[in-house]
């Protein structure tokens, strides 16, 4: 394990399988796993607020728009991309949401039907982080009624309720390529790191 990099956090850095990069978020403090030739991209949703995509392909459409008050990324990211890592970020839940974020994070657990599980929740407090991992896979139609091709999920929800921050953390790819790509989705979710005073 090498020192950690930065502040504030729970666990170490660890060395990471050839053909990745560590790729900082300044916003959160955070640091995640990034496959080398993949690409980078936040857009701001407000001084609050910022989604994050490292994906295999290139995006070139305007900034992501979310609802005002929306608690999840919506499922228009497959406009975006076919394969990658979105990361939603959002301080003061509380205020947002009305919940803490345990609560949120919880929710996501017991609640979350936007597509199937594949797995049981696996449930741990990371530091200061209540985090919730689960696999998924994309209904035929998605709640808005919108027809897509079958896609394998790994989703994170973690949140700090010291400091109101929740997180969500979404690999999907096209289900004919999670052979390969699911080893790539555990290196980035499971290695992610968060500090734990944001």
């Amino acid at each position: 394990m090498e020192k950690d990099k930065q502040e504030g956090t729970a666990k170490t850095i660890p060395e990471l399988p050839q053909g990745f990069a560590w790729k900082d978020m300044a916003f959160c403090r955070g640091t995640i796993p990034m496959p080398q030739d993949w690409h980078f991209r936040q857009d701001p949703m407000g001084p609050l607020t910022r989604i994050f995509f490292i994906t295999r392909e290139a995006i070139t459409g305007p900034p992501l728009v979310l609802t005002p008050g929306a608690l999840f990324v919506p499922e228009d990211t497959r406009g975006f991309f076919q394969t990658g890592l979105t990361i939603y970020v959002h301080r003061d839940a509380v205020q947002a949401f009305k919940a803490k974020p345990s609560e949120l994070v919880n929710q996501f657990a017991r609640e979350f039907d936007l597509h199937i599980p594949e797995s049981d929740p696996t449930i741990s407090q990371e530091g200061n982080l209540l985090v919730v991992r689960i696999f998924f896979r994309s209904r035929e139609k998605s709640p808005l009624g919108i027809s897509s091709p079958p896609t394998k999920l790994y989703i994170e929800t973690s949140g700090n309720d010291s400091t109101g921050t929740f997180y969500m953390m979404t690999f999907e790819t096209p289900s004919d390529k999670w052979s390969n790509d699911q080893e790539i989705a555990r290196v980035m979710i499971e290695n992610r790191v968060f500090a734990q005073d944001f």
